[in-house]
């Protein structure tokens, strides 16, 4: 517990004008006049003498609605302080000290009531980015109507508020009939794990004669065939592009809050949509999309990592089996990674690249990207992540 001094700038002020004028006057032998500098001198240690037993009390029990919250989602803080003792009346302030992504500290005033009180009041923060930030400790304020003296205490009491990524939930990749992305067979199952269902149908002219089935055949009386349908399967690998050398130094970068957001947002919606779904970072580390707590809290502590290169990431996507979709959330590609991404491209594989806008040779990465069989976008890192998901999906409302 912390105590400032007694009192404030203007009480000072008074205490000592009140004393040069009471000994001013006793110097000159005017003891009549020495009265209004006295009374002016006693004026500020009266005030605090009155506030003393109302400033004993220093506890404050803080309430919040939950310690672990979103970027973008509003938190209620409730501060109660401790039973006060005797007042007189007098001016109550609080506050708590803020982190800067919770917002500025501001004073609430609860008015000092006279005898033994006990008010609270109660705030709201809005986290503008993730990480682990703290409220607190509390500052409390108690002073006199006039401005004289002061009892300006902090509360031992901080806490920490785990902020986790932003996550959008994005339109769905398969429409009410069941039809669309999902049913696009670049992004069905190819083969590589699974078994294929065994379809018979009639012989058409042109169908290959190996795939001719006997003993159909031979239960109906004309030639029957296979027809193989692919299991649907599917698996997808969302790349989050967490370099250091695609950001700025600063903290926090907009646009690295807003690719782990994105990244974040399109593992789960991938996970709902019926997608076996991992998220793999540039160092290559992997997590199940259906894991959407360890996701958050990874995500919450993510920083930048100085690799320079998205080869681990692609590794670990390959790594986790052959993800039919490939969907790559990037801060900024040069000639290197745009060679490494062509080259993940192959086997049926679909993939899906969506740029955070940044630098004038963004459009150029994208047409790179798009020739060599992605399907990129370049996306405004200042908005929502749902345009560039509806757009590289290739859907639109």
């Amino acid at each position: 517990m912390k105590v400032a001094g007694p009192l404030t700038a203007r009480g000072w002020g008074l205490l000592v004008s009140g004393v040069v004028w009471a000994a001013a006057a006793l110097g000159l032998g005017q003891r009549e006049l020495a009265w209004p500098g006295i009374f002016l001198a006693v004026a500020p240690l009266a005030s605090w003498l009155l506030l003393l037993p109302a400033s004993i009390s220093g506890r404050v029990e803080r309430r919040v609605g939950s310690l672990r919250t979103n970027v973008g989602q509003t938190t209620l803080v409730e501060l109660l302080p401790g039973a006060r003792a005797l007042s007189f009346g007098g001016v109550f302030r609080l506050r708590d000290r803020l982190a800067p992504a919770l917002g500025e500290a501001e004073w609430r005033v609860i008015p000092a009531g006279v005898g033994r009180w006990r008010r609270g009041l109660s705030y709201q923060v809005t986290p503008a980015w993730r990480g682990r930030h703290q409220l607190g400790p509390t500052e409390q304020s108690l002073g006199d109507g006039l401005g004289l003296a002061r009892s300006l205490r902090t509360a031992d009491n901080p806490v920490e508020l785990v902020v986790r990524p932003r996550v959008e939930v994005l339109p769905s990749l398969r429409p009410a009939s069941g039809q669309g992305a999902l049913s696009d067979p670049v992004v069905r199952h190819n083969g590589l794990s699974g078994a294929d269902d065994v379809l018979i149908r009639e012989y058409e002219t042109g169908d290959d004669v190996r795939r001719i089935h006997w003993r159909s055949t031979a239960h109906f009386g004309e030639l029957m065939v296979r027809r193989e349908e692919r299991s649907w399967d599917p698996r997808a690998c969302v790349i989050l592009d967490n370099r250091s050398h695609g950001y700025a130094r600063r903290s926090p970068d907009v646009r690295l809050e807003w690719v782990v957001s994105a990244a974040a947002s399109i593992t789960l919606q991938l996970t709902r949509d019926g997608f076996a779904a991992n998220l793999v970072d540039a160092d290559g580390l992997s997590l199940p999309g259906g894991e959407t707590e360890l996701i958050l809290e990874h995500l919450t502590d993510l920083g930048t990592s100085p690799t320079r290169s998205l080869s681990a990431a692609l590794t670990a996507a390959d790594a986790e089996g052959a993800s039919q979709l490939l969907v790559a959330v990037l801060g900024r590609v040069d000639g290197g990674d745009e060679a490494e991404l062509a080259a993940a491209m192959g086997r049926g594989r679909m993939g899906w690249a969506i740029l955070a806008g940044g630098t004038g040779s963004d459009q150029a990465s994208i047409d790179r990207l798009n020739a060599a069989g992605w399907r990129a976008v370049v996306a405004d890192p200042s908005g929502s992540v749902a345009p560039a998901w509806q757009t590289v999906g290739g859907r639109s409302r």
